[in-house]
């Protein structure tokens, strides 16, 4: 019992060292960021003022030949990959930011209306589930003790994530259950989306991971992070099973509420 709480002690000291570590950073980060994105707006201009002074008729022929291709095709390309690695890391800071103020928000603990809540977040991801051409199912949903806000962003971000990795070849379908097990909720987030292969699904919950780093679909890669970060805090926890070419499932499990009079959100 007593290496149990020292194992618990320890990891609490690890967990509050990792919320100081990306607080500093992401409240560090900002500034040298602004000072590259302000620098390359400056190199962008002066580049347009090159380009009006070499257009007048008294620059010689072999200066402007001469500054072409570094005008044209070189300074162009550079400030690209300068734009486009300062919006990147823009939006890593972010997600850092979102993760260190959900890991420091204070919690107002509830008994919630789960199927009022469900049906809200997914009137929000109209837009979303449309452009995905999703059909979204609810079931009858089992109340639960958490913070309202927090699990908010825990169901957002799964469903979104399930109409972002859908799979071109099928419709998509995603459906939320729910049931109960004693003292504990469990909720599922079944998709019929891509999936994702048994060696992969350790690195979901990992910061900044993300199955095709270099795919189309946008993202940081800390959804998933922040969704187990904020369910640990609400005493909860999510696993997931997922099998490639037939889809995923999101299980939710948390502390169980009232089985009646829940408090709507």
């Amino acid at each position: 019992m007593l290496e149990l709480d020292d194992a618990n002690t320890e990891l609490a000291q690890k967990n509050e060292e990792m919320e100081s570590m990306i607080y500093i950073a992401s409240h560090d980060l900002p500034s040298p960021l602004v000072n590259i994105q302000g620098f390359s707006q400056r190199l962008e201009k002066a580049k347009g003022d090159i380009e009006t002074r070499l257009a007048q008729d008294d620059v010689p022929e072999t200066v402007r030949s001469s500054l072409a291709k570094v005008l044209g095709e070189r300074m162009p390309a550079a400030l690209g990959f300068i734009k486009s690695s300062s919006l990147k890391m823009d939006a890593l800071i972010n997600g850092l930011l979102r993760l260190s103020r959900a890991g420091r928000a204070p919690l107002s603990i509830q008994p919630l209306d789960m199927n009022a809540l469900l049906h809200e977040i997914v009137g929000t991801l109209t837009i979303q589930t449309q452009q995905a051409s999703a059909i979204v199912t609810i079931g009858d949903l089992p109340p639960c003790l958490a913070d309202s806000a927090q699990i908010n962003q825990v169901f957002t971000n799964l469903i979104d994530n399930a109409s972002k990795y859908r799979d071109p070849a099928r419709p998509l379908a995603i459906t939320v259950t729910g049931d109960q097990h004693g003292q504990r909720v469990k909720y599922y987030v079944a998709d019929t989306g891509l999936g994702i292969a048994e060696e992969f699904q350790p690195k979901v919950w990992q910061l900044f991971h993300r199955l095709d780093p270099n795919g189309s679909i946008k993202g940081e890669g800390l959804g998933l992070t922040l969704v187990q970060r904020l369910l640990e805090r609400l005493h909860g926890q999510i696993t997931l099973k997922s099998t490639p070419g037939e889809g995923s499932c999101f299980t939710v499990e948390l502390p169980a509420g009232p089985s009646s009079g829940a408090t709507k959100t």
